[in-house]
């Protein structure tokens, strides 16, 4: 089938499965929050609370396997801090070998300070690695992410270094947009990325379920708008989707579509499955098969609520990315 006629078909069974709240296309992006634990203590993160896991390497690889029997998806490991997972290392090499090639690592960048354990999970399959950074103030840092600045150096310097080694590894600097920094420091980052050849993704705080943590860090309606206009070099990215013009949910030929109920799998430590880290379960991998939960009753439900515009989402939307997947 020509290129063209092989987009138009897939644009054709997106519409059609958002419409019918049915997926008549296999998921292409799977994010795994593979525990809740971590070895820092970021200020504002969403998980004050730090736990084990429910998942173990049989559960993770059965949905790996199963998704992989259609088409291997874009994979993303998260967490609290994925490396600190028991089997995370065994769970790399077991997703590349089931024949992914996208791997994403989103980290706190802590244990990168070891050059041998970041070779090495490059070479077990990770292809892009996603860290946490808000400021490069020494200080800050360290109030903020909960361990020593010039740890993190030594793991930047590493990851730059493993950009020389592995010429196709992707390094992104990730930042969060609070009250306690300023635009200027992010914009530091950004020209630290920029000199460095490096991606840079930042988005604004998202409110947690802990008032004094959200009073501490959340900027208001009128700081958000004096922060996207003196860093006009986010081109939107505040608060709401990065838009794209070649992608069908941005289209301006009619309202805007969420495809999440069809492309994205999130994997959470408990076992729950959802469409979208802010959305409710839709079942449980620890209780019922993959294909039960993404084929339930709920899963429907939930389709009908994205397509119906009843969900509330003010997040950065990572349904982009798996939809350049359906290219």
């Amino acid at each position: 089938m020509p290129e063209q006629g092989r987009k138009s078909l897939i644009t054709e069974l997106l519409d059609k499965s958002y419409q019918d709240c049915f997926p008549y296309l296999p998921p292409v992006r799977l994010d795994i929050s593979l525990t809740t634990a971590c070895n820092t203590r970021c200020a504002y993160c969403w998980q004050q609370e730090k736990s084990g896991s429910k998942l173990n390497f049989d559960s993770v690889a059965g949905i790996i396997k199963f998704l992989c029997l259609q088409k291997p998806p874009k994979l993303n490991f998260t967490g609290g801090e994925p490396t600190v997972f028991p089997d995370f290392e065994r769970l790399l090499e077991y997703a590349h070998k089931s024949g992914i090639s996208s791997i994403l690592l989103c980290t706190n960048g802590y244990r990168l300070q070891d050059y041998s354990f970041a070779k090495r999970i490059v070479n077990l399959g990770v292809t892009a690695l996603n860290i946490s950074v808000d400021t490069l103030d020494s200080a800050k840092f360290e109030m903020l992410r909960g361990y020593k600045f010039s740890e993190f150096r030594k793991a930047l310097d590493n990851c730059l270094q493993l950009k020389k080694e592995y010429p196709g590894l992707y390094v992104t600097l990730a930042s969060v947009m609070s009250k306690m920094v300023s635009p200027e420091e992010l914009s530091e980052v950004e020209r630290f990325c920029l000199k460095n050849k490096l991606g840079y993704f930042i988005q604004s705080f998202d409110k947690t379920i802990y008032p004094h943590i959200n009073k501490r860090f959340a900027l208001s309606a009128a700081e958000r708008q004096d922060y996207a206009a003196r860093l006009s070099w986010l081109k939107g990215r505040v608060g709401e989707v990065v838009r794209r013009p070649d992608n069908p949910l941005t289209r301006r030929d009619g309202p805007a579509r969420c495809y999440k109920g069809i492309t994205t799998v999130k994997l959470s430590s408990d076992g729950s499955i959802r469409f979208c880290w802010k959305g409710n379960p839709i079942g449980n991998i620890l209780e019922s098969p993959f294909i039960e939960i993404w084929n339930s009753p709920a899963a429907r439900k939930t389709r009908e609520l994205i397509r119906d515009k009843k969900c509330e989402c003010d997040f950065d939307c990572d349904v982009f990315e798996s939809l350049e997947l359906l290219d």
